[in-house]
């Protein structure tokens, strides 16, 4: 007892110590972290101040790396405990490295971090165990922390009681549906709100099932072979329990439109709704799962939400671009009503300025958004929201910000999302929104190096879909030169990429590199035939630029096996013969 007496008064005294700034120093300075750490695991009396000290002085992810040569040792050492302890110290030690690992979450979680395996081991321990909800809830958590940084690769390693791999990824993605389904079916919206912490955790681990379970699909339908990880049976029950527990999201979702505004769920944004949206729009995007009809019906409501979210009152002024200047060429006659950069949106619309990287939730619903458009019913349903405008605008907004790999995926989705209508509603692109958004595209061709073809072909492809039915004169401008010129240039180094004739079962790098870009390809060499039979100019800027020359050159040296690529050069050379 005086023992117990004396560690807690010890601990107190150092706990008044470590809340100023100097006293953290010293006791930095001294490694008292890992005396406490030890403390903490061997001495239940002193638990609660032990926890309260470390915590202390553990306050900020400034504080932790600075010191990240003290505290990472100590983390190892709770990691190795959080595995070998069998007892109740087990789960307090899952509530501590929880609360630790958030703080420093980018600091402590690297690619080095094998202590994490340990983690890993503890949490199978806890969750395949009969536990309290609380520690429960604090193990779902901590298991969403390493799912954020890693993946769900660490759940595949782990093996419980000797099972084989895998075992312990299903039954975590079961016991994380099984949450959320209690969860939800809560009746007061302020108590599923109070959860956000847990909800969010559950649904991020959702959405990285979701992503797992399509990619073991696509790999069993590329090669026809099983995964080695994931047998049938797993995949199955997987599969079962995403859906189930889908539908259940879907349902929270109807209840939460007919309770409440999209204005209500965006300002402030709450992390369920955002959780929420993640969730749904991760479900969207594998083509390989069935997509509910009932959530058609809540298409609207969620675009409405994430664009209310998504942009904001602009503070400084709107995003215009200048006019092109009219030009004349031999063969076309001046164009005098060009469709300006600075036309206004629709009505109604938003501005077009972006809120911050956190409260952009469009991005987490363009791939789904893409595939939904390539399917009548759910296209009508998007339409019918003004969907066109909306990703108009945001297409102008990501334009505009600066340029980095996750801009150009958002970039290349909503091309893909306009080329989908363009094919699908042709009528649609009379819209001069669409002229803006071709517009931009022509600009951003001009300041995007050569180096991303993938990127380049989707902003050609944009631009030749919508010249071709707006008229090309209305992109016939002085200005728009140096982007016909990149066009053209465009065509030519994609068909560079075409692969050399191997042996067969030879590696061929270059075949798999032509095979991402060749569908577009295709679609563009058609696009600008057509266009240039309707208007000659366009033959004369590819002459001038030296495109032709060289499309010519590379279509003579193409082997005669291939009449897929030959038939689109062979139709645009001939259509510049007749010209």
């Amino acid at each position: 007892e005086e023992d117990r007496v004396l560690i807690v008064d010890s601990l107190q005294c150092l706990h008044a110590l470590g809340i100023s700034e100097l006293g953290r120093e010293h006791l930095f300075r001294c490694n008292s972290l890992e005396a406490i750490a030890q403390c903490f695991v061997l001495h239940q009396a002193g638990q609660l101040e032990c926890r309260s000290l470390l915590l202390t002085l553990l306050s900020s992810k400034e504080v932790i790396s600075t010191h990240i040569d003290l505290v990472r040792p100590v983390v190892e050492f709770l990691g190795h405990e959080f595995k070998r302890r069998q007892d109740k110290v087990k789960l307090e030690l899952c509530s501590l490295l929880l609360s630790v690992i958030t703080v420093g979450e980018e600091v402590l979680l690297t690619k080095e971090s094998t202590w994490l395996k340990n983690v890993a081991v503890g949490l199978s321990d806890i969750l395949t165990n009969k536990t309290d909800a609380v520690y429960r809830e604090d193990a779902l958590c901590l298991a969403a922390i390493l799912c954020r940084e890693h993946g769900l690769d660490w759940a595949l390693e782990v093996e419980v009681q000797g099972k084989r791999p895998g075992t312990f990824l299903v039954f975590l993605i079961y016991l994380v549906g099984a949450e959320v389904q209690i969860q939800l079916y809560q009746s007061e919206f302020s108590a599923v709100f109070a959860q956000a912490k847990l909800i969010s955790s559950c649904f991020l681990m959702l959405e990285a099932a979701v992503m797992r379970l399509a990619s073991v699909c696509e790999d069993n339908q590329s090669d026809g072979t099983p995964s080695t990880v994931l047998t049938p049976e797993d995949q199955l029950q997987l599969h079962t329990t995403l859906t189930d527990t889908f539908a259940v999201i879907v349902q929270f979702l109807d209840t939460l439109r007919q309770a409440h505004t999209p204005e209500d769920l965006c300002f402030p944004l709450h992390p369920v709704t955002m959780a929420t949206v993640r969730v749904v729009g991760a479900w969207l995007a594998e083509e390989s799962l069935a997509v509910p009809t009932e959530l058609y019906t809540l298409l609207p409501f969620l675009l409405a939400v994430c664009q209310k979210a998504t942009f904001t009152t602009p503070t400084s002024t709107p995003i215009t671009l200048t006019a092109p200047t009219p030009i004349s060429t031999p063969t076309s006659t001046p164009i005098t009503s060009i469709m300006p950069m600075d036309v206004p949106l629709p009505a109604g619309d938003a501005s077009l300025v972006l809120c911050n990287e956190e409260d952009d939730m469009l991005k987490f619903l363009l791939p789904g958004l893409h595939h939904l458009t390539a399917d009548t019913t759910p296209r009508k349903v998007l339409l019918g929201a003004n969907l066109s405008h909306v990703m108009s605008k945001y297409f102008l907004a990501v334009s505009e910000s600066p340029c980095s790999p996750e801009m150009k995926d958002r970039l290349i989705s909503c091309c893909g999302i306009f080329l989908n209508l363009t094919v699908t509603e042709p009528d649609i692109v009379k819209d001069s929104s669409f002229v803006q958004v071709a517009l931009m595209a022509a600009r951003l061709l001009v300041s995007e190096g050569p180096e991303d073809i993938f990127y380049m072909l989707h902003l050609c492809l944009v631009l030749l879909m919508v010249a071709r039915r707006q008229g090309a004169d209305t992109f016939s401008s002085k200005d728009l030169l140096p982007s016909w010129n990149i066009v053209f240039n465009t065509l030519v180094m994609a068909l560079k990429m075409y692969p050399p004739l191997k042996p067969r079962n030879t590696p061929n790098p270059a075949k798999e590199q032509w095979s991402g870009c060749s569908e577009l390809w295709f679609l563009s060499i058609q696009e600008l035939t057509a266009i240039i039979e309707q208007c000659g100019w366009l033959q004369e800027v590819g002459v001038a630029s030296g495109a032709v020359e060289q499309l010519n050159g590379l279509f003579r040296k193409l082997p005669e096996r291939d009449q897929e690529v030959m038939s689109p050069i062979c139709s645009f050379l001939q259509v510049l013969t007749e010209l």
